[in-house]
């Protein structure tokens, strides 16, 4: 057997602008470009006297072109709130993560089998993005300093509902973040707990649309 594995180098650019409208009022302007990591893979092996060929293409770790916007303001020495909102867009994305094709060998005529799936015909939404942020130094003296962290979000799923053949299980999400940080002199400790909360999801399929996806590359 013999097989080939083609891994493709990716770039995506991710720039930041930082800017003060006040004193105590900043802003920030981001942007990340799309990104995954593309890899192909041909098998070629052999079965008795009958030949197989597989062909597998892939895309993973894939992150969507997002663009935002943040204003972090300090309405207190001790006090400092921020909040920011993103642009995702997930709808470039094929929602095909894997296509396969190639040759079998069957029993009987033809002795050959063409391995062709349909390809996922799921369309994801682009979905907007919010976070939030608090983070309040209740202790401070000349050489110690104790904050408290404190983050929520907010993140629709982009996945359409799944009435058809595929069966991609995904909610809105709604995340909290909770931390604490030390100051003493040259020392800085952090530390933070995280934690995402699904939202329940009913799916009702439609079986005409499933056999209508299974069929149709």
């Amino acid at each position: 057997a013999a097989t080939e594995i083609a891994l493709t180098t990716v770039v995506a650019p991710v720039v930041g602008l930082r800017g003060r409208i006040v004193n105590g009022l900043d802003f920030s302007l981001f942007y990340r470009g799309e990104f995954s990591v593309p890899f192909d893979i041909t098998i070629d092996s052999r079965i008795a006297d009958r030949v197989v060929k597989v062909h597998v293409q892939s895309r993973t770790l894939y992150t969507p072109t997002v663009w935002g916007a943040g204003l972090a303001v300090k309405p207190t020495p001790r006090l400092r709130l921020a909040l920011d909102a993103a642009w995702e867009q997930w709808g470039r994305f094929s929602g095909s993560v894997v296509q396969i094709d190639g040759q079998l060998p069957t029993v009987g005529t033809p002795p050959i089998a063409t391995l062709n799936p349909p390809q996922s015909l799921t369309r994801f939404f682009d979905i907007i993005t919010v976070r939030a942020g608090a983070e309040w130094d209740f202790y401070q003296s000349m050489d110690a300093r104790l904050t408290a962290r404190l983050g929520l979000r907010v993140e629709p799923t982009p996945i359409p509902p799944q009435r058809g053949a595929t069966n991609l299980a995904d909610a809105d999400k709604l995340g909290a973040s909770l931390g604490f940080g030390l100051a003493w002199g040259p020392l800085r400790i952090d530390l933070h707990v995280d934690a995402f909360f699904l939202g329940t999801i009913r799916v009702d399929k439609d079986p005409a649309r499933i056999i209508d996806e299974s069929t149709t590359a």
